[in-house]
């Protein structure tokens, strides 16, 4: 009956692999009620996953439509040259980190510095750099986006 609950079912087989981990030297890994409490327990992890990731996927919606003229430039300012777009997104949306800024252009512009200056840019904008309470939500998300882009623009400088 206790299964049928999942925090409680999830709890108790966690426990179990716990216990077996504690008779060490003895190895449960092959026993097929070690490899089944392990499997549900990645499996009720795996649910908790999708379920956190959907409600924030659902609270990112309104934040994203508020800002879909913003986002749309963002993307035409993507498909140029990365230079160009590395420009216009610290001229438009510049890091709230004022240390952070763009490098200055060098007279010979090479592969090796738009790569330098692509990964600068996706650490200055990295979402999980931003603080979503002192700049607010609506900056994370749009970081986010950027991020997005940066790192297309990245991947075709790497090797």
């Amino acid at each position: 009956m206790i299964m049928k609950i999942p925090n409680k079912a999830k709890e108790y087989y966690l426990r179990a692999i716990e216990l077996a981990h504690t008779l060490q030297p003895r190895n449960f890994n092959t026993d097929p009620w070690f490899m089944k409490a392990k499997q549900v327990v990645e499996m009720y992890q795996k649910k908790a996953d999708e379920e956190s990731r959907s409600l924030y996927e659902e609270s990112r919606k309104e934040f994203i439509s508020a800002q879909t003229d913003e986002l749309e430039k963002i993307k035409k300012a993507s498909e140029k040259d990365a230079v160009v777009f590395l420009e216009y997104l610290y001229k438009t949306h510049p890091p709230k980190d004022k240390a952070h800024t763009m490098e200055k252009r060098p007279t010979e512009m090479t592969s090796e510095f738009k790569k330098k200056a692509l990964v600068k840019a996706i650490l200055h904008y990295h979402p999980d750099k931003q603080n979503a309470q002192a700049h607010g939500m609506l900056w994370k998300v749009l970081c986010e986006e950027i991020t997005k882009y940066l790192n297309v623009k990245y991947e075709y400088f790497k090797d």
